[in-house]
């Protein structure tokens, strides 16, 4: 079985970040969603009873930019799994699960409260506000299935660069929207492009000292070849500052 998704270099260095957390885009038509995307796809073919849930601020967004393009990524007859229309998630034979959640108001961070999000990705996270990413971000951790995971890895030890890599927070945005200054502060400013670096949170519950990683990858629209030719030139109706 071939599958459909054959990463840029962009995207290539996106999946193969190894960081906590990982901002992933700059401008529009860089190929952000669909390596987004693939990136959570990917870890859940390869690690049994994951949970991945990919996020977006509407479903409408989300329909449109993810649902409807994995139904046709990934077939019924690939046996790799089901879309369950019900439940707005795929799937997996191996047990993982790959669940769509919108969050358009701050009130709907409650949906998500009490998940173990072992992968997560924010799709256009700078029209989330930073409540949202917050809340998405305490979300990720690994918990129970710590233990799980190490029985796994003997059964088949080519899955350690992905649990390597656990818990994972995977971010796309354009420039712009509510957490536009939050996500420039948070990933953009502290190191160069593509230089992991390190951020130390205090524990509200025990005051330890935490260490996390943190890493931005830069996408333009010169770094996905399957544009339209000449689609730079749509943008033209735009403010200058949008382009």
């Amino acid at each position: 079985m071939r599958l459909s998704y054959v990463p840029q270099p962009r995207q290539l260095a996106l999946h193969n970040a190894i960081a906590d957390q990982i901002l992933y885009g700059g401008a529009a038509g860089g190929g952000k969603s669909h390596a987004l995307r693939w990136d959570l796809i990917d870890f859940c073919i390869h690690v049994p009873n994951l949970n991945a849930t990919l996020f977006r601020r509407t479903l409408p967004m989300l329909l449109k930019n993810h649902i409807i393009p994995l139904r046709r990524e990934l077939p019924k007859d690939y046996g790799l799994g089901t879309y369950n229309e019900t439940r707005k998630m795929y799937e997996f034979v191996n047990g993982s699960i790959l669940q769509f959640q919108h969050i358009e108001y701050d009130r709907d961070c409650d949906d998500i409260q009490g998940s173990e999000l072992h992968v997560a990705g924010v799709d256009e996270a700078g029209q989330m506000t930073p409540y949202m990413l917050g809340w998405i971000q305490s979300r990720v951790r690994l918990g129970e299935a710590q233990e799980r995971f190490k029985e796994y890895l003997k059964l088949d030890p080519k899955i350690k660069p992905y649990l390597d890599r656990l818990p994972r927070l995977v971010m796309g945005s354009n420039p712009g929207g509510e957490s536009h200054h939050f996500l420039k502060e948070q990933f953009i400013d502290p190191a160069p492009p593509e230089t992991v670096f390190p951020v130390e949170f205090s524990s509200p519950l025990t005051g330890r000292s935490i260490k996390k990683t943190r890493v931005f990858i830069p996408a333009k629209m010169t770094d996905n070849r399957y544009l339209d030719e000449g689609y730079e030139a749509q943008f033209a109706g735009l403010p200058e500052w949008q382009q």
